[in-house]
């Protein structure tokens, strides 16, 4: 706070005590004003003590025009020092012990006229407060590419409070932006101001903000803002600390205070600080599909994220062709839910030509969000493409046959659909493969079909 004093308290009391008793005793006036000097100088040094003394007459006139006790005083003062004799009556004191008898009222309402208006029966409290309102709101869990909405930034001033004016609020963005979003604003005791991002919203001081859309790169950083001085503030410099996996919003108001009863007395500088947090998760879902010889599948339905997943569920669109295992990888019983890093098995009790698909939901994070994970990995029986078979004199017999992916398959022809012979055989099958037959233009008639080994 700038202050309002020219001298100490203690070095006014002094001053005063020099100027009464030199008023009194013109004859030690020398003396007293060589006190006054020196009282000056500790003070202001040598050089300033010459400003400094007419800024303290300039005070001193400023009291004795003053009302109530001060104006009192100094007519007490006036009028025992300066009163002719011939009034005085028989038996009453001089005047000069009058006066003197006035200087302790004297020297009291001084120094309370001298003193700073805002420290003069302050009643109110310079309680100001102000930041942003987020959704979702602070505290949630939300993800990478997620767009947050700034609802509102709002400014208020308790019952009461003070009042305000001159204010200015600055808000600093997740990734370190900073933007002023009010300018000289003026509140009274429990008012308050909310902008909603549109220049002028509710109250000419609001100016504009946007949204934000969550960047991973955001998270842990520290946030600092700046804000300058005004009539009563000195200006300060605030900063919120990063934390790791926390995307932080920041926002600093600065007004100068005043009674709200007087708004001529200020009561100094008012500052405050809002915070909003959301905490950053990597939610992430696999599913692994194995392919057995008889034609049944098996796999793994993991979580490979940073948050529980709830709701957990797999299907290949067969209701109840999929079975899931009793306990986790973790050993704990399988209840529908995931930790991070949990997995859980999964057994199809027959061959099918479905992709099987699960899902399962992050916890905590607002609004919902569902994650998929899908295999399409074919299980059932080998075929060959009905789109694919072909005959040329050239190459023969062309079709592509599809598969278990891993299996070993086995091609196998005949000439009259009974009677069947290995032709090919195919390991590590890749899930699709073209097949040619040139031997096929010397037969006039002949049967292919693909079978798992």
């Amino acid at each position: 706070m700038k202050s309002l004093n020219i001298v100490s308290s203690t070095s006014l009391g002094r001053i005063l005590l020099h100027l009464a008793c030199g008023m009194r005793r013109p004859s030690h006036w020398r003396w007293h004003w060589q006190g006054i000097q020196r009282e000056l100088s500790l003070a202001f040094g040598p050089t300033g003590r010459e400003v400094a003394f007419w800024n303290f007459i300039q005070k001193m006139l400023r009291a004795a025009t003053g009302i109530g006790s001060n104006l009192f005083a100094w007519t007490c003062w006036v009028q025992a020092a300066f009163a002719p004799a011939a009034v005085q009556y028989a038996g009453a004191p001089s005047s000069r012990n009058k006066a003197f008898k006035c200087l302790p009222l004297l020297l009291a309402s001084t120094l309370l006229s001298l003193a700073p208006r805002s420290a003069l029966g302050q009643t109110c409290a310079n309680a100001l407060n102000g930041g942003p309102f987020i959704s979702p709101i602070s505290g949630s869990r939300v993800v990478a590419g997620q767009v947050i909405t700034i609802t509102r930034f709002s400014v208020g001033s308790a019952n009461g409070g003070c009042g305000f004016q001159n204010g200015t609020a600055y808000y600093a963005a997740p990734d370190g932006t900073v933007s002023q979003v009010l300018s000289n604003f003026t509140l009274m005791p429990g008012g308050e101001i909310d902008c909603n991002g549109t220049p002028g919203s509710n109250n000419v001081s609001c100016l504009a903000f946007t949204t934000y859309v969550v960047n991973p790169a955001d998270a842990g950083r520290t946030l600092i803002l700046p804000l300058p001085p005004t009539n009563e503030f000195d200006g300060t410099i605030q900063t919120y600390p990063g934390v790791a996996n926390e995307i932080h919003f920041f926002s600093a108001v600065g007004a100068d205070g005043f009674d709200p009863n007087d708004p001529s007395i200020g009561t100094g500088p008012a500052a405050g600080t809002g915070t909003q947090r959301l905490i950053l998760v990597h939610p992430g879902i696999s599913l692994s599909r194995i392919c057995d010889i008889n034609g049944s599948f098996q796999g793994s339905l993991c979580n490979t994220g940073d948050v529980t997943l709830v709701n957990i569920n797999i299907s290949d669109g067969l209701p109840g062709s999929i079975t899931l295992a009793t306990n986790t990888s973790s050993g704990r019983i399988f209840n529908g839910f995931l930790t991070n890093r949990e997995c859980v098995d999964y057994f199809g009790s027959y061959g099918s030509s479905n992709a099987v698909v699960a899902s399962g939901t992050a916890s905590g994070v607002y609004p919902a969000m569902t994650l998929y994970a899908t295999n399409s990995e074919y299980c059932g029986a080998p075929f060959f493409d009905p789109g694919s078979p072909g005959f040329s004199s050239t190459n023969g017999f062309h079709a592509v046959v599809c598969g278990p992916t891993g299996a070993t398959l086995e091609i196998q022809t005949s000439t009259n659909s009974l009677t069947w012979s290995p032709w090919l055989v195919l390991s590590n099958f890749p899930g699709r493969m073209a097949c040619d037959d040139p031997s096929a233009t010397n037969m006039p008639l002949r049967f292919y079909r693909a079978m798992a080994r």
